[in-house]
């Protein structure tokens, strides 16, 4: 399961979403996904984070963020050093967006496209649910 955590805040804040692969038994050799924000009008994708353990000496190998429009962003990460490795089902945070609040309303953040997310094997790893995330700003 890949979960966008949900998030509220007020106009003009810059607030962080975590997303979170959860249910992984295989560990995760690496990822591309592209994550979106359903109405730009209330909110934008200003940039992303990638946890502590992602560190390029010490934790995912390559990491990169490729900005569409403010609406979406592609995240591609490589785990070399096994970071996120086989063991039992626990949550693990792959990225944190940084999203700016800009007008009232309510918004979703939803994974549009599953480029590849690979186990430590390199097989697929069936994510099963895609839950996205609701933005609500004051």
């Amino acid at each position: 399961m890949l979960t966008a955590k949900d998030i509220e805040g007020d106009v003009s804040e810059i607030v962080l979403m975590e997303v979170v692969l959860e249910n992984v038994t295989t560990g995760v050799s690496g990822f591309q996904l592209t994550m979106r924000i359903d109405d730009p009008s209330v909110a934008t994708i200003d940039s992303i984070d990638f946890p502590d353990y992602a560190d390029p000496i010490t934790g995912f190998s390559f990491n990169s963020a490729i900005p569409l429009p403010p609406r979406s962003i592609t995240v591609t990460a490589v785990d070399l050093v096994q970071v996120i490795e086989p063991g039992p089902p626990t949550g693990h945070l792959l990225f944190t967006l940084q999203i700016n609040l800009l007008s009232p309303g309510e918004t979703s953040v939803t994974v549009s496209s599953v480029g590849r997310l690979n186990d430590d094997s390199g097989a697929d790893i069936a994510i099963g649910q895609l839950i996205p995330g609701s933005v609500t700003v004051n």
